[in-house]
């Protein structure tokens, strides 16, 4: 018992220092040359100045802020949206005066807001029945354009509104053009994946397949040319994809290009070295570059590149450093050939081989990298090594990659994931459970209802149970969403939902459920409870009050972490 108690004691240590831990991203430069982060360094996120030079921040908006657009350079207004329903994610949009730190609301209703645009004249996209874009003039908004399928908008110039989505196919994405109330949905080549688009000059810029591994044109919106930009830099780095593009205060052409887990920032073609790590998003002001930047050793900070100079890194609590001893990147070959890029964090309170937890990452669209994750920590903090694989579906590794799992939820992305924990048992794992949130934990409930003998225990986190039900539940988006994922096969939702495998389940479970998710509403997950109650099925349940799918407050990621780490230290 004594030692029991030591343990609980270690968790509860564990998380509040995870909770000191500052989190920053850089989202431009407003009036005054300072920067704009969006910041959780209170409680909650919110949107902060901060002084490039002496790295002191001040906060600007008085609530947590849930969507922030990147404004014009120096602008002295900032547009954001903000949940108005404790979590449902239904979004008003604000405009914050930065010097009067004054937030206007708005006139609208409220309704999930996905993709925002500031530039001389401000858009947004909303869901409702629809998928719609908006313009705010004189508080208020206007409709402008509605469709049913999936897409975001991402810049607009002299009267043009670029951004991009799967209007044609669940295996393709296309790019969408509005001028003067004319909409164009263009391909350079029907099939392939365009994304990224930002205006620069009179011409636009993107990412695009359509001749192979992922390159950056230039579009003519009048004429509809398309040519390759040609950089030396870019090439000889081979990247998989371009997480980011945008453009500097005199239009340079800014590129985030990513391969293996890491990411490099190039200014018009010429890469600005820095760390080792992962850039989300950069910036350029009189050829100073500010970027987003983190590694697994270092939370996201904000960085100087050229001179390496770090304007804001939090430090990590002296409890956590040293628990991470190692990181190796491997690609593990799958069932079908597939190399699944895997990254192994090895806790140096355990032996090798020695406890693991497969930590399988949401989305499906999103994917596991070299950055300093807060889930990842805790697992490594009590002795857990921890395992994250890049499943089909992942981004990060080219679009072949990504659209492998169209069509096919709970399936090859599983056996992915089975064939990973096969191969490290023995070698790194001695015993393994599996946990996830979101995505994460829809794999986890497949994996235990599936492959009933295959983990120890496992930790669904906001999981899908039931796509029959969840279809029905969502909002235009996650009903976008749910058909984008099933290429349009609406009859495999339930061969594809764990509650039709309910029987399965062998392995102890841990449900964690925010009441108020609207993306993986807790209804269909209380259905799943109740089937598991009645086949006498052994599991243990979180219903997180108030809150919703998104981990917006130090309080949502304590509320998931712990009893996620109390369970783990019960049955393993």
């Amino acid at each position: 018992m004594g030692e029991k108690i030591m343990r609980i004691r270690r968790i509860a240590e564990i998380m509040e220092a995870l909770a000191q831990i500052p989190h920053t991203s850089v989202l431009g430069v407003i009036e005054g040359g300072k920067l704009l982060s969006l910041s959780l360094v209170q409680r909650d996120k919110a949107l902060y100045s901060l002084d490039p030079e002496s790295g002191k921040m001040e906060r600007l908006t008085k609530g947590f802020v849930s969507l922030p657009s990147i404004p014009p350079y120096f602008s002295s207004e900032i547009y954001f949206a903000r949940d108005v329903s404790s979590g449902k994610e239904l979004h008003k949009l604000y405009k914050l005066d930065v010097n009067k730190k004054e937030e206007e609301e708005i006139e609208m209703e409220p309704m999930r807001i996905t993709s925002i645009v500031h530039s001389d004249k401000v858009f947004f996209v909303g869901s409702k029945e629809k998928n719609t874009i908006y313009l705010v003039e004189g508080g208020k908004v206007e409709e402008v354009a509605s469709f049913h399928e999936v897409f975001s908008i991402t810049d607009y110039s002299q009267g043009l509104l670029v951004g991009s989505g799967f209007f044609k196919s669940p295996r393709s994405s296309e790019l969408l053009l509005i001028k003067d109330g004319s909409v164009e949905i263009f391909t350079p080549k029907e099939g392939s994946v365009n994304e990224n688009p930002i205006i620069v000059g009179d011409k636009i810029v993107f990412s695009s397949n359509f001749e192979g591994s992922p390159k950056l044109y230039v579009l003519d919106p009048e004429t509809k040319d398309v040519e390759r930009l040609e950089y030396e830099e870019i090439d000889r780095f081979s990247p998989y994809e371009f997480s980011f593009l945008w453009k500097g205060k005199d239009q340079e052409l800014i590129a985030i290009a990513k391969k293996d887990g890491r990411s490099r920032v190039f200014v018009d073609g010429k890469e600005i070295k820095g760390p080792l790590g992962n850039y989300s998003t950069a910036f350029v002001v009189e050829g100073k570059v500010y970027a987003t930047f983190t590694n697994s050793f270092t939370p996201s900070s904000v960085i100087e590149l050229k001179e390496n100079r770090f304007i804001f890194k939090p430090e990590v609590p002296e409890v956590l450093k040293g628990v991470v001893k190692e990181v190796i990147f491997r690609k593990i070959r799958s069932f079908d050939g597939t190399e699944v890029p895997t990254f192994i964090v090895l806790s140096s309170l355990s032996e090798v081989p020695g406890k693991a937890v497969m930590l399988v990452h949401g989305g499906p669209w999103a994917e596991d990298d070299d950055r300093f994750d807060v889930m990842t920590y805790s697992l490594a903090s009590m002795g857990y090594h921890v395992i994250r694989s890049n499943y089909r579906g992942s981004t990060g590794y080219g679009p072949e990659h990504t659209l492998k799992i169209m069509g096919d939820p709970c399936g090859g992305e599983l056996k992915d994931l089975i064939e990973v924990a096969r191969s490290l048992k023995g070698e790194i794992a001695k015993e393994m459970c599996i946990a996830g949130y979101s995505y994460g934990g829809y794999m986890t409930l497949c994996a235990l209802t599936k492959y009933p003998d295959e983990f120890k225990c496992g930790v669904a986190g906001a999981s899908v149970a039931d796509w029959e039900e969840m279809y029905e539940l969502s909002d235009a988006i996650f009903k976008g969403f749910i058909e984008l994922l099933f290429a349009g096969r609406n009859d495999l939702f339930k061969e594809r939902s764990p509650i039709t495998y309910a029987e399965n389940l062998k392995a102890p479970l841990c449900l964690i459920q925010p009441q108020n998710d609207s993306r993986t509403p807790l209804k269909p997950v209380l259905k799943f409870m109740e089937k598991l109650n009645e086949l006498g099925k052994t599991f243990e349940a979180h219903i997180i009050p108030n809150m919703g799918h998104a981990l917006r407050t130090v309080d949502d990621m304590v509320n998931v972490l712990m009893p996620m780490l109390v369970f783990l230290e019960k049955e393993m």
